[in-house]
């Protein structure tokens, strides 16, 4: 009976570990990079639908996580390292820092790192790629990135 048990025990443990990646259902336009053994979210791009002003937009509706938004900017293209957060669990927000390569035409979210903010038990100011598996944080952060470049948008068509 002990051998038995012991047996049924090792073949779901080999059962679980053999269990096939799933990557997250998500339908934006998305570009991945390894991650241990996973995949992780590399780049998020979205259309841009309005054509006013970039630059002021950005400043407007990004939020820095250093001394300022916009690191670059010139007629055809604004960069910005932003900071957002968004809800991974019912108790526990997320940070999510990304650059933002804005241009006519697009808005990509490039060198995307998340960290969690807040839970019940404190902070943590650790960050680390944004996984693009179930349960990873991926589509949270997508919609968090989408609701910005939603606000560009907004802001742009002003």
């Amino acid at each position: 009976m002990k051998t038995t048990l012991i047996a049924l025990i090792a073949l779901l443990l080999a059962a679980c570990s053999a269990a096939p990646y799933q990557r997250a259902q998500i339908s934006e336009d998305v570009t991945y990079k390894p991650w241990k053994e996973w995949e992780a979210i590399d780049s998020v791009r979205f259309p841009a639908k309005s054509s006013g002003s970039i630059s002021s937009c950005v400043a407007e509706s990004v939020t820095s996580y250093g001394s300022q938004v916009i690191a670059h900017a010139d007629s055809n293209k604004v960069i910005a390292h932003g900071l957002t957060y968004f809800p991974m669990t019912q108790h526990v927000d997320h940070a999510l820092r990304f650059t933002l390569i804005v241009t006519p035409a697009e808005y990509a979210f490039t060198r995307l790192e998340q960290g969690m903010s807040s839970s019940a038990i404190g902070n943590n100011n650790r960050f680390y790629p944004v996984g693009a598996f179930d349960g990873g944080g991926g589509a949270p952060a997508i919609a968090a990135l989408k609701q910005i470049a939603n606000d560009i948008d907004r802001c742009r068509s002003r």
